[in-house]
């Protein structure tokens, strides 16, 4: 299996400042299946998702992958989720229009990864604002093959 991540985002808390497992803010079948292979997983949650997939692969999904909804296409989804979740942080409380807010999220991609992205790649310990969790959500997703204004619009427009 490809590996397409970088490493974990910061740990989740809640609100008994306990840290939140894996499979315990696990929402998408991606974020399902990171949770099986990091042995974070709960029967509660892992169980219905399985059952579910391995339902849809012997009604004749083309593969595993779709049938447990893991494919490329999902992991772009949720990419694109992340970035339109780190322009809702960037911009809260301002009013842009979309090309404006493309411009924004484009700079803050691009110094995320001149920056911080560089510094986790090397396994250095980094504090990461909000957006800059949901950007590193991102690049662990799917990451971008380029960063176009243009292209950032049409996520946002989603």
């Amino acid at each position: 299996m490809p590996q397409h991540h970088l490493m974990k985002p910061p740990a989740e808390m809640d609100a008994g400042g306990r840290q939140v497992s894996a499979a315990r803010r696990a929402r998408s079948p991606i974020q399902l299946a990171e949770a099986v292979a990091a042995g974070e997983w709960s029967p509660e949650e892992m169980l219905p998702w399985l059952q579910r997939g391995m339902q849809r692969y012997f009604q004749g999904s083309a593969s595993l992958e779709l049938a447990l909804q893991i494919n490329p296409q999902a992991r772009k989804r949720e990419r694109d989720d992340a970035l339109r979740a780190a322009d809702r942080v960037l911009g809260e409380g301002a009013v842009l229009e979309r090309g404006a807010r493309a411009v924004r999220l484009r700079d803050a991609i691009l110094r995320f990864r001149a920056g911080k992205l560089l510094h986790l790649r090397r396994g250095a310990e980094v504090a990461l604002e909000l957006f800059e969790q949901y950007l590193l959500e991102a690049e662990n997703l799917a990451p971008l093959p380029r960063v176009s204004v243009k292209h950032l619009a049409r996520i946002l427009d989603a």
